[in-house]
């Protein structure tokens, strides 16, 4: 699946960089891909699908700012709970 995280990872960044042109197209969606990439990020078993969805969430940062900054709180805490979980476990 590593190719589909690449195209997933090229296509956010396209999706953003095209977002101020059309807004109202763009914005509903990138939104709801980020609450989606939130979820899999607090609830996913997998590491790799948890790095993947960080990457993801970071891409949409970097392009479309103004979309993630009401989340960065929700972003930060489970960013957090997981470095936490992480750190706890390599004790």
């Amino acid at each position: 699946m590593e190719g589909g995280w690449a195209h997933e990872l090229h296509g956010a960044d396209v999706v953003g960089r095209l977002a101020p042109r059309n807004p109202a197209y763009a914005l509903p969606a990138l939104r709801r891909h980020l609450l989606q990439l939130l979820d899999e990020l607090e609830h996913s078993a997998e590491s790799h699908i948890r790095t993947e969805s960080a990457r993801l969430i970071a891409t949409l940062t970097r392009a479309v700012p103004r979309l993630v900054a009401p989340y960065i709180a929700p972003v930060l805490r489970a960013l957090i709970a997981k470095l936490r979980t992480h750190d706890a476990g390599a004790k």
